[in-house]
């Protein structure tokens, strides 16, 4: 039996933005918009790492790590 995955990321990539140095990105799911940080919470994902090509996030009911690419390096 296959062992349980994350299912695919449930957002989309809107764009980036810098403040005060730190580098944050705006995602959209189902209609809402989220503005993340490293370290921020989604539902069901934290916010590991941003660069400015992806986003590395933690699917925490499995502990298991997924990026998210962005379709542009704006």
């Amino acid at each position: 039996m296959a062992a349980p995955k994350a299912p695919v990321l449930p957002f989309r990539y809107l764009g980036k933005a810098v403040d005060n140095g730190q580098l944050m990105v705006f995602l959209e799911q189902s209609g809402r918009t989220y503005l993340v940080k490293n370290g921020d919470t989604l539902p069901g994902y934290k916010v590991v790492d941003i660069t400015m090509a992806d986003m590395t996030v933690v699917y925490v009911p499995l502990n298991e790590t997924q990026k998210l690419f962005f379709e542009s390096a704006n």
